[in-house]
């Protein structure tokens, strides 16, 4: 088995990801994507409504919806960085510091290896592969297995064929 230049950007996608999980810590983690999702949920739901409190200041019906997103999405953002903040002060104070970075560091291995499984899948559309570095590539052939199952059980949900679409660039 001879690692390609690929497979050393692939594996440092996930040991990036969990060198970050070690630094920031399971709760930070989770409570950041929590908001991240927050965010976009109350954004996408509500911003019709916000944008009528807009009226008064924009005339333009689309300005005035995507500074409604905006406001509410950057809004809900600040507000769950202030609570991820206090909440990971409490569990650092706490004395579960050690385990908090623990488990942070499984689930940026775990979000590494999603995000690849993700790039694999795009690769596995685009021109390069039929290249000779993807097509000699361990990870590729590894994760590549997850992402034909991933893609698998997506198409059987949702009726849409991810394996047999392609990209022209």
């Amino acid at each position: 088995m001879t690692f390609v230049w690929l497979d050393y950007a692939l594996l440092a996608v996930i040991l990036l990801s969990t060198l970050i999980g070690v630094l920031r810590g399971l709760v930070k983690e989770v409570m950041s994507l929590l908001g991240w999702v927050l965010a976009g949920w109350t954004a996408f739901y509500f911003s019709a409504d916000f944008s009528l409190f807009l009226k008064n200041f924009v005339n333009h019906d689309g300005l005035r919806y995507a500074l409604a997103f905006l406001s509410l999405f950057i809004g809900v953002l600040v507000v769950s960085m202030l609570v991820n903040h206090l909440v990971s002060r409490l569990v650092h104070l706490s004395g579960l510091k050690g385990i908090d970075r623990t488990l942070g560091a499984l689930f940026g291995a775990l979000r590494g290896g999603l995000v690849v499984v993700v790039l694999v899948l795009l690769g596995r559309i685009s021109p390069l592969a039929a290249e000779a570095v993807w097509l000699d590539s361990f990870m590729v052939e590894y994760f590549g297995q997850i992402s034909t199952w991933l893609a698998d059980s997506f198409s059987a949900q949702t009726g849409a064929d991810l394996q047999s679409q392609e990209i022209d660039f």
